[in-house]
């Protein structure tokens, strides 16, 4: 019932095709047309699919690379130390250099390291004409997986499979202690935008201001960010906040605009009542007369020129710049330095005029908001929100750190004072500025960064508390590992808010978020996921392509300067170019900016957004053209150029886009989608027939379409997650969207087996979601599954080793005791240990067997551990080496060239876990052809065949001898063994389909009690009509027919969702073929006779091919019980957690159900005798609880005496009388009737 087109031979295919020519198919949509010849990959296979769908990462992180020696250096502080006593020494940064790893990631995987690669400092010290240039090792940062600085960089299919690499793995990621990391995309809101809030975490909720505000994230381009806040006050006054280390500042609007330039009072005034203007009266003298009122309130302050303005700002911001100790800088300085870091970071430092014009617009449109003229713009909103990249992270991290690094030393200079001349500086360098300890934070925040996900550098502001931003790429099947490069995060503090607004999908959403893939739960709509056309914008535009904007520009009239009849702005990424005089001019202007898009004239990526004054929808008018990085774009058909055009959230809401061609309407549609299934996301488009189905079951099909065990990765046997799944027996799916399943390449890595499903109520064992299951049908090996579980074994930290060296005392290794006596043996497995103190790979490990043996050479004795895991088989064990002289970890890999050539060396060591590997192929070169001669067929352990004991005896020995040679410089110190664990299905497993319905396998029933068809066809699986009216997954039972068409034609057959309607109805399709067979029913019923008495079933039975899936949630990793274990040591009740022996929760529902029941035998044995019974004496006569001890006689609370009574409580009662009494509240007890 799986065949395939491909699996055919080709002249049973010919025949097929002969054979359906003949048959006349009115309706061969649905069919699919596919090269008769397999080679592993469809014909409509993108080779650069997943370099597209990761390339938001590798790119960002490509541009932070080369923004090292560019806009980084181009803006890293330099400092100049002037003392009294000395000429100035200036002391800047003039080179940044990350070099490649030496290693590959296969091998940081397997060494448990960091695949990171040195960063060197190049500074220069300057004392006048002479100038020293010192290069310091900052240490080793993070390297991600694909990019540029990777060794798997432009390598070929075949050179990654020779490297132990997924030939499909295109990166992204990083490697942490041997873990993939990846740093998912953040959102946040738009940089370079002025955005009107009412409510907003930059926004004050001090009493004296309003709930009205314009942020400004200043994003510069070497990555520092810096967000500018104008927020109105009360008295209708406006503020501009700074925020500098963690202090908020608020200074008058006036003050920040009279230091900024040298202007007036009128200019200021004007400015801001002309800039964006519109045309109504009662708006335009609102901002006239609290303009007016500011003018007139900062006249107090009697400061009349632009020099006072600046000498008061630097003069009170010095000692919060901490610039107490320049004596060089005076306070117009102080104040021009406040302005370059803290006020539109991203306007160049020079171009004040153009941030006096922004200040101006960002004043004007809080006014309006403040006198709700306009609509505030949402946080929530796609359009108000950008992606944060990993580069960008980098970037961020990056230029912050440098900027804390310079200051420690330019106070370290001024403190210590100990540069008299150029010659006694030579110390003062190499002591201090050369340290690597100093230079240290730069490579630590960003290993802080791609390993446990935290930012360090921010303190105060934007980017400050970030915390989670990697997960763990865990691979327990390829699209799960796809997912973490899609998904968009929010983040966690979100997810504990109860409000639906953070949570909708919004219509600028559209193409962007996918609608269905969202999890349940808490972080329902803040972990989205990116649409399948998608992505993120992570380039640049060229100097040609900008010159080519601003020639535009000029073609249209644009006004440099500001007035009555030239006021709509033209803004460019957060800068104010020119004004326009009307809304016909700027309409042109944006249609020709959207033509020469789609011609690339200018950057294709640019968004361009025009807002007409007077628009009835209250939103602040302007031309805003943005080509900042992180910004969503997608593409869609442009109607007017007749060419694909690239789009953004906050573009789609100016734009008339229809989805079919029905609804284009001339004169008025601008875009029509290229394809309608732009709304889904790569694992929603995986759904088959999603348009048949209920919402909800194709938000849950996608969540547990990152649950299914199949094949995770073509290089498993190099891949040592803590866990993974392989499925045993996968299948193609029959059903299938073409509109991605081919493009993707998704049969390369199957995630399910095609079933022949039952739609029936045979038994009582299919209640509640559960099935049955065909007994030989899991004989056959359906469902069959393996678990892999790697161990590390580390007799020594680091930290400790490097102390012991000091103190010349030896460290720990692994070694089998002479006296070693096996400790379980049967006839098939033994647990007996190798002499190195390993068990030898093929050895069956049960829950208490002898683990490994280390030898303490301080102590001179033995230590045996014992393996308290889930029984499985050594699947294989490599030796990580310390080399002192090379101070780097290397294994039993590296080794295997010299081993191989060895004539002396057992030829039977090719079954050894860890020695055929090549080194070559750790420690490549950039030439494409390295490592070509290696022999990789025999790298992974292969597990010990029970053959005769000899035989294994024998193996055991060469691998033994293998690892001891191998070890003859280094005792074996740290080892990584892979465990491999057989689950066959069990009662319990849980399996779903593609449609959400899951399940668990109620029975498995005997295949001579199952019923069958006429033709004989006995059902894999039987599930209960049930399952189908509430949920609504019409898209399965369509799927059940089409898959019988697919195995009758032996042909995939095409469920991409929305190419159906009513006129053309997928039961009607599928129908009318069924019937061409002359074997189905046009429903897909069949009648099905008994297997107890042969006789047909009274009603026809649903019957057909389900592409089913098994999920990683077992019995085995569930199940939990104990009789006694470890109990909490204050209520001496039994703890929670399974992995800690704990017990089940017996709580408020279990104790109603046994009340209601009357059970209070059972109910006392559940809450105190078989929990925490204990015994003690209350007092008779005044009921306390604490007044008495046992063995006493005299209560301490009343005196009385011969009182006590002898009582069975939970030790908890105990507890909560002691809680009590602490509080002052006191509990009495009625013992009146215990004897």
């Amino acid at each position: 019932m799986t065949l395939c087109l491909t699996d055919l031979p080709t002249e049973d295919i010919d025949d097929l095709k002969i054979c359906n020519q003949k048959k006349d198919h009115k309706d061969n949509r649905w069919r699919r047309k596919l090269s008769p010849r397999h080679t592993g990959y469809t014909s409509q296979f993108n080779e650069n699919f997943n370099t597209e769908a990761v390339s938001a990462h590798v790119n960002s992180f490509n541009d932070f690379i080369d923004s090292l020696n560019t806009t980084i250096i181009k803006h890293a502080p330099a400092i100049v130390i002037n003392l009294s006593t000395s000429k100035a020494i200036k002391v800047e940064i003039v080179n940044l250099t990350i070099k490649p790893p030496s290693f590959t990631p296969a091998f940081a995987r397997e060494t448990r390291a960091n695949y990171c690669g040195p960063l060197h400092v190049t500074l220069k010290v300057s004392d006048g004409p002479m100038s020293k240039t010192v290069v310091i090792n900052a240490g080793d940062v993070p390297v991600m997986v694909g990019s540029k600085l990777c060794l798997l960089h432009g390598k070929t299919r075949e050179e990654r499979i020779r490297l132990r690499e997924d030939e499909r793995d295109a990166g992204g990621y990083f490697i942490s202690n041997g873990q993939d990391k990846v740093v998912r995309l953040y959102l946040d809101c738009l940089s370079n935008t002025p955005l009107a809030f009412t409510k907003y975490r930059s926004l004050s909720t001090i009493s004296e201001f309003a709930p009205a505000g314009v942020h400004y994230k200043g994003v510069r381009e070497d990555g520092h960010v810096y967000s500018t806040v104008i927020q109105a006050r009360k008295d209708n006054f406006l503020s501009v906040k700074f925020t500098i280390d963690g202090r908020y500042i608020y200074v008058p609007l006036i003050l920040v605009l009279r230091a900024l330039v040298s202007t007036t009072d009128k200019e200021i005034y004007s400015t801001i009542c002309t800039i964006c203007a519109s045309a109504h009266p009662k708006e335009d003298g609102y901002v006239s007369l609290r303009v007016e009122a500011m003018l007139r309130d900062f006249h107090k302050y009697r400061i009349f020129s632009h020099k006072a303005c600046k000498q008061l700002l630097g003069g009170k911001f010095r000692m919060i710049l901490s610039l107490l100790d320049r004596y060089d800088l005076t306070d117009v300085d102080c104040c021009d330095l406040l302005f370059e870091q803290y006020l539109l970071i991203n306007i160049p430092k020079e171009d004040t005029r153009a941030k006096f014009n922004m200040m101006c617009l960002m004043a004007r449109k809080c006014l309006l908001l403040f006198g709700s003229f306009i609509k505030p713009d949402s946080p929530d909103l796609l359009s108000s929100q950008e992606a944060l990249t990993p580069g960008a992270f980098f970037k961020a991290e990056v230029t912050s750190t440098l900027i804390k690094i310079m200051r420690l030393v330019s106070r370290n200079a001024t403190s210590t004072g100990a540069i008299g001349s150029y010659e006694l500086s030579n110390s003062w360098i190499s002591h201090y500025i050369a340290s690597p300890k100093l230079w240290r934070p730069l490579s630590s925040g960003l290993r802080s960064l791609a390993g446990p996900g935290v930012m360090r550098a921010y303190k105060g502001h934007d980017y400050s508390n970030m915390s989670g931003l990697s997960v763990l790429a865990d691979r327990i099947n390829y699209v799960r590992f796809l997912a973490h490069f899609r998904c968009i995060n929010r983040g966690n503090a979100f997810a504990t808010h109860k409000i639906t607004s953070i949570r909708k999908l919004y219509p600028e959403s559209y193409g962007f978020q996918c609608a269905v893939h969202t999890p349940d739960g808490a972080p329902c709509g803040i972990l989205t996921h990116l649409c399948y056309k998608a992505t993120v914008l992570s380039s640049t535009p060229t100097t040609d392509q900008i010159a080519n904007l601003f020639i535009l520009l000029a073609q249209f009239g644009l006004s440099p300067s500001l007035s009555d009849i030239y006021s709509l702005c033209v803004v460019l990424n957060g800068t104010i170019l020119g004004y326009l005089d009307t809304n016909e001019r700027a309409i042109q202007l944006v249609a020709c900016i959207r033509a020469a898009k789609v011609k690339s004239i200018i950057f294709p990526y640019t968004e361009v957004v025009f807002i007409e004054k007077g628009n009835k929808d209250h939103l602040f008018p302007g031309i805003y053209m943005n080509t900042s990085m992180g910004r969503f774009y997608r593409p869609v058909h442009s109607l007017t150029n007749n060419s694909p055009e690239y789009i953004t959230p906050l573009e789609q809401i100016f734009l008339q886009i229809a989805i079919y061609g029905d609804d284009v309407r001339l004169g008025v549609t601008t875009h029509q989608e290229i394809t309608p299934t732009s709304l889904l996301s790569i694992l929603g488009l995986l759904v088959p027939f999603s348009d048949h189905n209920q919402s909800p079951r194709n938000m849950y099909e996608c969540q547990m379409l990152k649950q299914t065990m199949g094949i995770p990765c073509r290089n498993l046997a190099y891949k040592y997650d803590t866990k993974s799944y392989l499925l045993t027996t996968p299948q193609k799916p029959l059903v299938r969207n073409a509109i991605i399943h081919d493009i993707g390449g998704f049969d390369t890595h199957p995630t399910g087996t095609n079933l022949v499903v039952a739609v029936s109520a045979y038994t009582s064992y299919d209640m509640e979601d559960a099935a049955l299951i065909n007994k030989a049908s899991l004989e056959r090996g359906l469902f069959h599954g393996t678990v892999y579980s790697v161990h590390d074994i580390d007799c020594y930290d680091d930290k400790l080793m490097r102390y012991m060296r000091t103190v010349a005392t030896a460290v720990p290794y692994l070694k089998r005791s002479p006296d070693y006596i096996v400790t379980h043996m049967d006839e098939n497995y033994d647990t007996e240990l190798d002499e190195d103190g390993l068990p030898p790979v093929g050895a069956y490990l049960s829950h208490g067997s002898v683990f490994y043996q280390t030898y303490d050479p301080t102590k001179q004795c033995y230590s045996t551990k014992l393996y308290h895991h889930e029984p499985g088989f050594v699947e294989k064990v490599i030796v990580i080496h310390k080399s002192a002289a090379k101070g780097e970890y290397w294994t039993d890999n590296d080794i295997a060239t010299k081993k191989k050539r060895d004539s002396s060396f057992p030829a039977g060591d090719s079954n050894s876990s860890n020695l055929d590997n090549d080194a070559s192929d750790d420690e490549i070169s950039n030439q494409p052809g390295s490592g070509s001669e290696s022999n990789e067929d025999n790298q992974t352990a292969t597990p010990r065949s029970h053959a005769s004991k000899a035989e294994r005896k024998s193996s055991r020995q060469l691998q033994t001898r293998a690892r001891t040679e191998s070890s003859s410089l280094h005792f074996i110190q740290r080892v990584r063994i892979v465990i491999r664990h057989d689950r066959t299905p069990v009662v319990g497993d849980k399996v779903a389909s593609r449609h959400g319905q899951k399940g668990i396998m109620g029975i498995r029933w005997r295949q001579t009690d199952m019923p069958f068809t006429s033709s004989g066809i006995v059902p894999d699986l039987i599930i209960n009509p049930h399952a189908f009216p509430s949920r609504m997954t019409v898209g399965m039972l369509i799927e059940s027919l089409a898959s019988k068409i697919g195995v009758h034609y032996a042909d995939f057959v095409d469920s991409s969702p929305f190419q159906w309607s009513d006129e053309r109805r997928a039961i009607d399709v599928f129908g009318e073929q069924l019937l061409k067979t002359g074997q189905f029913n046009r429903y897909g019923s069949e009648v099905m006779y008994s297997a107890i008495t042969g006789d047909p079933m009274p009603a026809d039975i649903f019957i057909g091919v389900v592409y089913y899936q098994r999920l990683r949630h077992m019995v085995s990793d569930k199940y939990q019980v104990r009789a006694e274990g470890p109990s909490d040591k204050i209520t001496k009740q039994p703890i929670k957690g399974r992995k800690r022996g704990g017990g089940l929760r017996f709580g408020e529902m279990e104790r109603d159900a046994l009340l209601a029941h009357g059970a209070m035998a059972s109910l006392r044995g559940r809450l105190c005798t078989e929990s925490d019974a204990t015994e003690h004496v209350v007092c008779a006569a005044c009921g306390s609880l604490l007044g008495m001890q046992l063995g006493g006689s005299v209560c301490r609370e009343c005196k009385a005496t011969g009182h006590g009574r002898l009582i069975q409580i939970p030790m908890v009662l105990l507890v909560l009388a002691n809680d009590l009494a602490a509080m002052g509240v006191r509990m009495r007890f009625n013992v009146s009737l215990v004897e």
